[in-house]
């Protein structure tokens, strides 16, 4: 696969199918899209490729409202790419890309940078200066331009359609266990290792304090059993979540407690994996009674059985 932040370095004399959308989380929705890009292409001997953004666009029209990532920008390459996709063309958020209308997006990259023959679009995604493109405006321009227009119908959970918004909904609940089948994947955190105030360390249970790399969205206060990533090691843990109302805590923090390790790790990058809930944040009379429920929290992660870790961060 190759990924490419330049639109002018593609080919433009090869034909392509091609998909456009944020794709925060690579979730199964927009896994059903990219399943199509990618056979398609493959029936018709063209290319597949996925074009998305650095952030997401809301972010650069109404700077006000920043929307937490599900994934990071890494991690949402990551997992097109083990979609099978071709290309990736991460568009920079920039005046030249945003103040495009549809039809000179639909010109100017789709058909004139990236010779698309097919567009595969999910139902209710929208793109150029103020939104004004959907599916039904490229219908309209698919004759002009010689391309066809496929549109793959929303995916649903139940009754709860397959969305990034339902799904950050379901992370802030803390419900991670349907947050990550929607997504096809788990959901994880990459982080840095930050200073915290130590107190876990002086009940036996020493904690690394984790800073998100970007605005992720965060589950909510909970502990959860995770598999943590540190360089090529991957290590069970128990993530806790919340504002430690036990030792007075007043802003959220994130804190794991790594099994069977006790090396320093500071400025160390630290990513988490979230498999389930274990409880609700609670408040204990004593730091002894807290190290007693982590200590019930651990012997509930020793039991759980994870599958290969390297497949999961």
């Amino acid at each position: 696969m190759i990924v490419v932040s330049d639109i002018n370095t593609i080919e433009h004399s090869i034909d392509s199918v091609v998909t456009v959308g944020v794709f925060d989380g690579v979730h199964i929705g927009h896994q059903e899209i990219m399943r199509t890009v990618r056979e398609d292409a493959k029936s018709k001997g063209l290319r597949s490729i996925v074009i998305t953004f650095e952030k997401n666009p809301i972010e650069f029209v109404s700077p006000n409202k920043i929307v937490p990532h599900i994934a990071t920008l890494q991690q949402k390459i990551k997992l097109i790419e083990e979609q099978l996709i071709d290309i990736i063309v991460i568009l920079p958020l920039d005046k030249s890309i945003i103040s495009l209308t549809a039809n000179e997006f639909i010109t100017n990259i789709l058909v004139n940078k990236l010779s698309a023959s097919e567009i595969v679009m999910g139902k209710d995604f929208a793109f150029g200066k103020g939104r004004e493109g959907n599916v039904e405006f490229l219908a309209s321009k698919s004759k002009e331009f010689g391309f066809d227009v496929i549109v793959i119908p929303p995916v649903k959970s139940g009754d709860i359609i397959i969305s990034s918004t339902n799904i950050r909904s379901m992370i802030r609940q803390g419900n991670i266990e349907t947050a990550s089948s929607m997504l096809g994947h788990q959901f994880i955190i990459e982080g840095v290792v930050i200073h915290g105030q130590q107190i876990g360390r002086t009940i036996g249970y020493p904690t690394a304090n984790i800073k998100p790399i970007e605005h992720q969205v965060i589950p909510g206060d909970g502990v959860y059993s995770v598999i943590t990533k540190l360089g090529s090691q991957y290590i069970p843990g128990v993530c806790s979540i919340g504002n430690r109302p036990t030792v007075n805590g007043e802003s959220t923090t994130i804190e794991v407690y790594l099994l069977d390790f006790s090396d320093d790790i500071y400025g160390q990058r630290l990513d988490i994996a979230f498999f389930h809930k274990l409880r609700n944040e609670l408040i204990f009379a004593s730091l002894n009674e807290l190290a007693d429920q982590i200590k019930r929290d651990v012997e509930q992660v020793r039991k759980q059985k994870f599958s290969r870790y390297s497949e999961i961060l």
